[in-house]
């Protein structure tokens, strides 16, 4: 709840633009914010600008926005136009893209920073205390942060990265689940017995025996493993890892992640 609202200008349109407040520091958006089905979208672009971050879109076909911080610490946002969302690394929020500003809703901005934010519907302004810690976070954890949370480290993709004689080939991003010894000795969709030991994996299209690269964008740790199963069955995950799997990229314990994944060839 905020305790005082600024008197600001209402020339101009004005009283329908994001105002920000940073502290001391205040400033009016030259964008509009915009209501839609009841819930108010603010401009991305302008809040990060007022922490001193930069934004900009990933080269190629790559939907990703990259975050840059006055640290030049790099993270990355990943859009799937399928959906309309921005992914995070355990949340995804529907995203606005009028007149080529991305607009993202409240609850969005109380995911990523790292500080306590407050919102009036009436007069637009966006209040945010550095100074104080979300409300989700205790004391301590707060300290162990950066000023951005939940996004995932910015992974510069390769379409086509040579290792060892061995060429991978960008095929697609999205949340990676596991499923383990509740499956065991099943009969997978390709005929063979699920073993949660073994690197295996289900898709929902790749043909059986295909060899992808999974790489946990959380941390940048990979693994590679064979299609032998059709899966998974809800709909914003792209590929299902057996239990070993998982737990070689480090996504045994957090059970859904952001990952990349490569077709080996």
């Amino acid at each position: 709840m905020l305790l005082s609202v600024p008197a600001w200008g209402t020339e101009n349109g004005d009283a329908e633009r994001l105002k920000i407040q940073i502290g001391g520091f205040s400033q009016t958006s030259s964008d509009a914010v915009e209501r839609i089905d009841g819930v108010d979208y603010l401009p991305l672009r302008e809040i990060l600008e007022c922490f001193g971050m930069q934004i900009s879109w990933a080269n190629e076909a790559d939907q990703k926005i990259i975050v840059t911080t006055s640290a030049q610490e790099k993270y990355e946002l990943i859009i799937s136009p399928e959906t309309q969302e921005v992914l995070l690394e355990n949340r995804a929020h529907k995203y606005k893209l009028i007149d080529e500003v991305v607009y993202l809703p409240l609850e969005f901005y109380l995911d990523i920073f790292n500080c306590s934010i407050g919102y009036d519907p009436v007069s637009h302004l966006l209040l945010i205390d550095e100074s104080a810690p979300p409300a989700d976070t205790t004391a301590a954890e707060w300290k162990s942060y950066r000023k951005l949370r939940n996004i995932p480290v910015y992974q510069k993709t390769e379409k086509q990265v040579k290792v060892a004689e061995t060429t991978y080939t960008y095929y697609q991003e999205g949340y990676a689940s596991w499923y383990g010894s509740a499956f065991q000795n099943r009969r997978t969709a390709s005929g063979e017995a699920f073993d949660c030991n073994k690197l295996t994996a289900a898709h929902r299209t790749l043909p059986f025996g295909t060899k992808v690269r999974v790489t946990a964008l959380h941390n940048g740790q990979s693994v590679i493993v064979t299609i032998n199963d059709r899966g998974p069955h809800i709909n914003n995950r792209v590929i299902d890892l057996s239990q070993a799997a998982a737990r070689e990229i480090g996504l045994e314990s957090k059970g859904v992640g952001l990952v990349k994944i490569e077709i080996v060839k």
